[in-house]
């Protein structure tokens, strides 16, 4: 009898132990606990952001308090890409790796991604050969299509330019003022306006044939004037967050 009793006695008081677990034993089994803290430039708190942190391919959702701050239990030694999913703006992702310390760890980080407006340069340069609108270099153009992809919220407006006048030496200016009449001076040499449109075209079938989904959220226009760049791209819109998305 007394032996019955004793089991009944380990068998409940096992029971108690199991069902009155800490939950801070239950969070260190995990072994690790991002607590982050989202701030704009000037410090300010961004408080019920949405968010995502992605480690190869599962994603964790959450969501920061009205103080900006949140906790997610993650795994040691991971590194996650935090994207943000503000209302009103876009903000760049961020990247957090996690210490792995072989014991349970709370890792305290801040992040202040910077944001993309409507308005801000995305990408500029000279893509193409001088005179012509055969492409130079096609690396603006794919930096522009990764940032679409990355940022499905945005939309850009295209710039296409004539060639800028190039610099003259000094020995040039001294013969075109000699061959100049009548006090005029020579103009920089441009190929027209049909040549901003064959360089409309080019960047258009570009996008088409690559990047055919993008397409649809570029505007492409001609500059009035020379530029310094023959190719610019800025942000056109952004698209309201979707918050169902996170």
């Amino acid at each position: 009898m007394k032996h019955s009793l004793a089991l009944i006695t380990a068998c409940f008081c096992a029971g108690c132990f199991f069902i009155f677990t800490p939950v801070s034993a239950q969070v260190q089994g995990a072994s690790a606990l991002l607590i982050g803290k989202l701030t704009d430039k000037s410090g300010n708190s961004l408080g019920n952001v949405r968010f995502s942190l992605n480690n190869e391919g599962k994603k964790i959702r959450g969501k920061t308090d009205s103080e900006g701050t949140f906790q997610q239990v993650v795994k040691p030694g991971a590194t996650y890409v935090i994207e943000w999913q503000h209302p009103s703006m876009v903000l760049k992702r961020d990247t957090v790796v996690i210490p792995n310390t072989g014991k349970y760890v709370e890792h305290n980080a801040t992040f202040t991604p910077q944001a993309i407006a409507a308005g801000d340069m995305l990408v500029s340069g000279n893509i193409f050969t001088r005179g012509s609108a055969d492409f130079i270099s096609e690396t603006e153009l794919r930096t522009l299509a990764m940032t679409l992809k990355e940022y499905g919220r945005l939309s850009a407006i295209i710039t296409v330019s004539n060639d800028a006048p190039e610099p003259k030496t000094k020995k040039t200016k001294a013969k075109t003022t000699k061959k100049s009449k009548k006090g005029k001076a020579i103009p920089a040499p441009t190929t027209g306006f049909p040549l901003l449109t064959l360089r409309e075209e080019a960047v258009s079938a570009y996008f088409s044939k690559n990047y055919q989904q993008l397409a649809k959220r570029l505007t492409i226009v001609a500059a009035g004037t020379p530029e310094a760049n023959t190719f610019s791209a800025k942000v056109n819109s952004v698209q309201p967050s979707i918050q169902s998305d996170l």
